[in-house]
């Protein structure tokens, strides 16, 4: 049922674009979206916050429910879960979450 609000219901707060290796990850390896994979960040939102993932050509790929705030997602883009750790204060690693991620 939430993946239904997600996909449907929902209104996206933003969009998160990710590289080649993120979106297969996303859409055929049912991975969670790390922030090594994300290229670029738009709008304001916040943890629990429904945002619109895109690829590099910024055709949207899916939706999910975020785990970090905007300025977050910009300040981890395209470092490893380990830099993350160490540079910011967050409570999980997943931008995404697989169990919060619907593709489209």
């Amino acid at each position: 049922m939430k993946k239904q609000w997600v996909s449907f219901h929902s209104q996206p707060q933003g969009s998160i674009t990710v590289d080649e290796g993120a979106e297969t990850a996303l859409l055929t390896g049912g991975k969670s979206l790390l922030p090594a994979g994300i290229r670029g960040s738009e709008g304001d939102y916040h943890p629990g916050d429904v945002v619109e993932v895109r690829n590099l050509h910024q055709e949207t790929i899916g939706r999910g429910v975020v785990n970090y705030a905007a300025w977050q997602v910009q300040a981890a883009a395209g470092l490893s879960s380990d830099e993350v750790r160490q540079r910011l204060d967050v409570s999980r690693i997943e931008v995404i979450h697989r169990d919060e991620w619907v593709p489209m």
